[in-house]
């Protein structure tokens, strides 16, 4: 130490010297502190990277060049399975298949020619379990007195990235063979209508390649037909609207008719919609067959038509003086059907049975029918048996049931006392009660071989004053509703 406290790192040599008969010990002082201060600083280096080296959370090994591991820190022989004393039997060939070992010398080349490597590079490593793990890495040169001494290398465990990366790429092959084999019609197009994308059964079902389909746009597929409607849904999607499912006619490339149903939805990004996504389903042959089914139901809908209008023609035949009668009571029955609010089906079942009600009189003998004076107790039961007879005619027959049900039960009355089975209330079907009131009105106001018109108002009188009694109440207002606001009057 010097007076002014500056501590001095001293060498000192000493030997005995003899000098005049007497022996001295002579020392000879070097002054060492500067490398002395240069060791402490290398040392504190030295401890500092070994600090790094052992605690850093990448891999850090260093390898000769021939790729004999010569260290590795904790996270490298944690991760590798090892432990350190096995570091002096590890090398290139411990942890690489034959091709990786070619790189990983290709590598050890590149570092000695250049002091380091320019990328990154992925290698699959065995364990010492025999299990595998990916890395990424990438090495320098290490010195030693001004010499190539050894590499360092630092690698990070990317096993979960490219486990990630793999079931992706599965994930994406799979979306891709699902995209690529399903029937539907797949298409994406951007907002001015050029196509993006469109998947193998868009090619197949409208019959265009991939070189027409980059000169066509979504409105060279779509049938003249229907090609406002399309517009507007695409505008409404282009809006970020739902617009439910789609059905809409396609143009394929030899110029036929692609009936298609299904759906669109824009792809957003943020708020924007940037794509519109289509699914479709080609239903040309479903289209086909549902005209077919029309043209045959419309075909069945005529026949029966005509079989119930002739049927309507025999009653007439056979009773003369009441022509019209079924008709006019079909045109009430009818109202008042869509005044309650009957389906239509319903309302077409009440149609066809009012227009042949009366079809059982073709069993009542024709002097009875046309007998002008007032019939005996005994040909008034004859009458009593068309219900029956009309029942027994049509239930043979392909009319659905509810028809021959409502010409069974046109003459129940509510209280029971109407024939043929005296059956009462709700036992009387719907479609009945309204025949009942349309009968009753039609025939009072029209005229008979034994009688003069009752009129209008007398009929309308009728059903009021047995409303509930012999007529169902609900049907009876409606009826009168129709004719005191002036929307009916027989044709």
């Amino acid at each position: 130490m010097r007076p002014n406290g500056d501590v001095r790192h001293l060498e000192v040599f000493s030997k005995d010297v003899v000098w005049n008969g007497r022996t001295d010990t002579q020392f000879l002082y070097n002054d060492i502190t500067e490398r002395r201060q240069a060791e402490e600083k290398m040392h504190e280096y030295d401890e500092r990277y070994r600090a790094l080296f052992d605690r850093s959370f990448d891999m850090v090994y260093v390898n000769d060049f021939e790729g004999n591991f010569i260290d590795a820190n904790a996270t490298a022989l944690n991760t590798m399975g090892y432990e350190k004393s096995d570091i002096p039997n590890l090398n290139f060939k411990s942890v690489l298949n034959k091709k990786q070992l070619l790189q990983a010398m290709a590598s050890v080349k590149e570092i000695v020619e250049n002091g380091y490597q320019k990328e990154l590079v992925q290698y699959r490593l065995r364990r010492k379990d025999g299990k595998y793990i990916y890395i990424e890495t990438k090495g320098s040169l290490v010195m030693r007195n001004g010499a190539p001494y050894a590499i360092q290398g630092m690698a990070r465990n990317i096993t979960d990235r490219i486990e990630a990366e793999q079931s992706l790429k599965e994930s994406e092959r799979r979306y891709r063979d699902l995209i690529q084999g399903t029937q539907e019609i797949i298409q994406s197009i951007d907002n001015e209508g050029r196509y993006l994308f469109v998947n193998k059964a868009w090619h197949d079902i409208l019959g265009y390649s991939t070189k027409d389909l980059k000169q066509m746009t979504l409105f060279d597929v779509i049938h003249p037909e229907c090609m406002d409607y399309c517009s507007r849904v695409f505008q409404q999607i282009l809006k970020g609207k739902s617009v439910g499912t789609i059905e809409a006619k396609f143009k394929a490339k030899d110029g036929r008719m692609v009936y298609v149903r299904g759906n669109a939805t824009p792809r957003l990004k943020g708020d924007q919609v940037i794509a519109t996504q289509g699914f479709f389903r080609d239903i040309t042959d479903l289209k086909k067959a549902e005209e077919k089914i029309a043209k045959s139901y419309s075909t069945l809908q005529k026949t029966l038509n005509d079989a119930i209008n002739t049927m309507a023609k025999i009653v007439e035949m056979r009773d003369p003086y009441t022509a019209g009668h079924q008709q006019r009571v079909a045109q009430l029955a009818m109202a008042i059907g869509r005044e309650m609010k009957l389906d239509a089906v319903r309302i077409d079942q009440l149609r066809m049975a009012a227009v042949i009600h009366d079809i059982g009189k073709i069993y009542v003998p024709s002097d009875i029918l046309s007998k002008p004076a007032k019939l005996t107790d005994q040909e008034f039961e004859i009458i009593k048996t068309h219900p029956q007879g009309g029942y027994d005619i049509i239930k043979g027959m392909e009319f659905p049931c509810a028809v021959a049900q409502t010409v069974l039960q046109h003459h129940e009355r509510i209280n029971g006392s109407g024939y043929p089975h005296g059956i009462t209330a709700d036992e009387i079907s719907l479609e009945a009660r309204v025949l009942a009131v349309a009968d009753v009105v039609e025939a009072m106001a029209s005229h008979r071989p034994y009688r003069p018109s009752r009129g209008t108002d007398k009929a309308l009188e009728e059903i009021t004053q047995n409303k509930g009694i012999l007529y169902d109440p609900e049907v009876v207002e409606v009826c009168l509703k129709l004719f005191e606001s002036g929307n009916f009057e027989f044709e």
